[in-house]
C-alpha cells in the first residue's frame, strides 16, 4: 500500500506458505536472490482496485520493480485464497497481476505444477512458471468512483530459466468465457529466456 516503497527483498528463503513473497498495491523496489518452495505460489506481484491501509480510497498503481536472480521451485501447495476465499491456487512459480512496469531477469523458475488434494475443488487462478494476469475486479465489489486495477502491462522477461512447470512454463493472460480474465495491456516482452512450454505457443518457440 505504498506509492514510493523503495522496497528491497533480498536474500530470503521461504517455504511451506500460501504465498512466498507478496508484493501488493505498491510501487518501486526489487525482490533479489530469494529462494521460495513449497508454497502455493512462490512470488506474486498483484496490483489490487485500492489499498487497504490507512483506508480503502486510495489507489497506487503497483509496478515499477525488478525480479531478478530468484530460485522459484515447486510452489506446489494448494491454498483457498482472496478476501472471500474464492481464488483457489495451486503450482505458481511466479505470478504479476495487473501491474505495470515489472522487469523478470535471471530467475530460475522450475518444478510448479498444480496439486489439487483428494474431494478439493479444482484451482481457478492460472498455474505454471510464470503467469502474467489481467484480472477484473468482480462486479459491485469496488468503493463508488474507484477504478478497477490496470491491465499487466510493460513487462519485461530477460534471460530466464522456466523449464519443467505445468501445465505450461509461461502463461499470458487473454479473455476467458465465465471468468475475470482479460487481455494483456501493451508493452510485453520475452527475450533470450530457456522456457518449454507457453500459451500462446510462440513465446518459448523463439
Amino acid at each position: 500500500d505504498s506509492d514510493d516503497a523503495n522496497a528491497r527483498i533480498t536474500a530470503n528463503y521461504v517455504e511451506g506458505y500460501n504465498l512466498g513473497i507478496f508484493v501488493r498495491e505498491s510501487r518501486g523496489g526489487s525482490i533479489t536472490a530469494n529462494k521460495v518452495t513449497g508454497n502455493c505460489v512462490g512470488v506474486l506481484f498483484f496490483d489490487d482496485a485500492v489499498t487497504e491501509v490507512p483506508d480503502a480510497t486510495r489507489q497506487v498503481q503497483g509496478g515499477d520493480f525488478t525480479i531478478k536472480a530468484n530460485a522459484s521451485i515447486a510452489n506446489n501447495r494448494y491454498c483457498i485464497a482472496g478476501r472471500d476465499g474464492a481464488q483457489l491456487v495451486s503450482g505458481v512459480g511466479m505470478s504479476i497481476t495487473n501491474a505495470d512496469s515489472v522487469r523478470v531477469v535471471g530467475n530460475l523458475i522450475t518444478g510448479n505444477r498444480p496439486v489439487i488434494p483428494a474431494g478439493a475443488a479444482p484451482i481457478n487462478y492460472p498455474a505454471g512458471g510464470l503467469t502474467l494476469v489481467s484480472f477484473a475486479p468482480p462486479p459491485g465489489t469496488l468503493p463508488p468512483g474507484v477504478a478497477g486495477p490496470g491491465l499487466v502491462e510493460n513487462i519485461e522477461v530477460t534471460s530466464n530459466r522456466i523449464l519443467d512447470n505445468e501445465p505450461v512454463d509461461v502463461w499470458v493472460t487473454r479473455p476467458i468465457p465465465n471468468t475475470l480474465l482479460q487481455e494483456a495491456g501493451p508493452g510485453i516482452t520475452f527475450r533470450g529466456n530457456n522456457c518449454g512450454v507457453s500459451d500462446p505457443a510462440s513465446i518459448c518457440a523463439d
